[in-house]
Parts: C-alpha cells; sequence; structure tokens
C-alpha cells in the first residue's frame, strides 16, 4: 500500500459534484461504454483483502469517493480529495438535466418494488424523464441473459445499478461486454432511499458526518460490523500507512 498510489491503493478520482455530474453527462452521450464506481471506507477495507475487488474497482473509467471517511483519510495521507460526493444528495435535480438532454436511463437494482416506486416518484416531478426500463436487483443467475436482453433492448443511455457492494460492480465487470449501453453507473441504495424504503438521515446529521450512525441505529445487526469493526480497522490502516511515510 503506497499513500502515493491513492488511499490504500484505490485510485480515486478527484472531482466536485459538479465535475462528476458533467462527467456523466460527457459518457451518456459518447459511443464509448464508460463505467462509474465509487469508494467508501466499506468497499476499500473490501479491495484490502479482495484482490480481484480491487482490480475491478481501480479498472473503472471513474471512481469517485462516496463518504466523509475517505476524505478523511486522504487528507491524512497528503493526497488530499475535494470532497464526499453521495449521489443520493443530488441524483433527483440531475434527472431534470438529463431529461433535457433527453438522456435514458435503465433502473437495475433496490428490493422487490423499490425500483417501480423511484421510477414513479422520479416521473411525478420529472415527468419528461425517460426511464427506458427498469428491473430489481434480487434475481437469479440465470435471469442474468434475459436482463441483459432486457437492458439492451431498452437502448437506454445510462444503467444506474443500485444493489449495494461489491454485487453490484462485480454484475457489472462480468456482464459490460454484453451490454449495449454507454454508461454504467453504480449508485449502492440509491433506489430504495428515493422510494423512501430507507430513510435518510436528519440534516444536521448529514452536515456532520454522522449519517452512518444514524444507519447503524436504524439497522444495528446487519451494519454493526460494517461500520463499527469496519471504521476502526480503517482508520488503523491509514495511521499505519501515515506512520510510515512520515
Amino acid at each position: 500500500m503506497d499513500k502515493r498510489n491513492g488511499t490504500l491503493g484505490i485510485n480515486i478520482a478527484n472531482l466536485t459534484a459538479k465535475e462528476l455530474k458533467a462527467r456523466i453527462i460527457d459518457f451518456a452521450t459518447s459511443h464509448k461504454q464508460r463505467i462509474i464506481l465509487y469508494a467508501n471506507v466499506n468497499s476499500i477495507n473490501l479491495a484490502q483483502k479482495d484482490n480481484e475487488f480491487r482490480n475491478i474497482l481501480n479498472s473503472a473509467d471513474l471512481l469517485h469517493c462516496d463518504g466523509w471517511g475517505v476524505v478523511w483519510g486522504s487528507r491524512v495521507l497528503k493526497v488530499p480529495l475535494k470532497e464526499k460526493i453521495v449521489v443520493t444528495d443530488f441524483f433527483v435535480k440531475f434527472c431534470e438535466e438529463l431529461a433535457e438532454r433527453k438522456v435514458s436511463l435503465y433502473f437495475l437494482g433496490g428490493k422487490v418494488g423499490a425500483v417501480e416506486k423511484a421510477k414513479e416518484k422520479l416521473q411525478q416531478e420529472i415527468p419528461l424523464l425517460h426511464v427506458a426500463g427498469l428491473s430489481h436487483g434480487y434475481f437469479d443467475e440465470k435471469d442474468e441473459a434475459r436482463i441483459v436482453n432486457d437492458i439492451n433492448n431498452s437502448r437506454a443511455d445510462i444503467l444506474v445499478v443500485g444493489m449495494g457492494t461489491p454485487k453490484q460492480e462485480g454484475w457489472i465487470y462480468r456482464n459490460q461486454h454484453r451490454l449495449n449501453v454507454s454508461l454504467c453507473w453504480a449508485v449502492g441504495g440509491l433506489f430504495d432511499f428515493i422510494s423512501g424504503g430507507i430513510k435518510r438521515a436528519p440534516s444536521w446529521m448529514l452536515h456532520c458526518h454522522l449519517e452512518w450512525l444514524y444507519r447503524l441505529f436504524r439497522e444495528p445487526k446487519r451494519l454493526w460490523r460494517r461500520y463499527l469493526e469496519g471504521n476502526m480497522i480503517f482508520v488503523y490502516r491509514i495511521l499505519k500507512i501515515s506512520c510510515r511515510f512520515r
């Protein structure tokens, strides 16, 4: 692990949310397929013990920062990132611009029913938004070929994949060469948030970078290892590397 090679060996693009949105539009309107993934404390921890997953992250055309912990780590390692970029913060507003530019989307992921509710809510606010197709993320491997065909037949410009880490990254990596879309974009739990299935933290907690604590409180059995143990492991690794380069 070399602090000069990103954050713990993960090559994260140093972008603002505004710059990321510009890159998304550029990718979506080109004729070359691109992949956008994100890095947070959880995904970086997974990458430290799974070389294949680390290679998947680093093979993305753009890997953006998705959490304050990663920004903190980058600053400690003297490779500071501009800001964290949480897609849920800007996605609804960004869809207005996508609709104006006639960029079409395919939604893949979320719990059963969540992706339909997400589409319904978005199109209530943005009637011109073109969601060319959708599928929930709880499908068997035998259904992959059918879903890939449905995506291709939809002729969507952007495939928005929200199945959680590392499932979404692995799915995109395995299927990218079969997909006829300009952009594959991993978005984690976006559909569950937009549909209302998962509530976001109060604004003051978002401002104080404490959304992880709110989510831990809401789902302690599922998230305690990820946030409590995972955060401590991440801090240890960052400080260890930092001390090595002093």
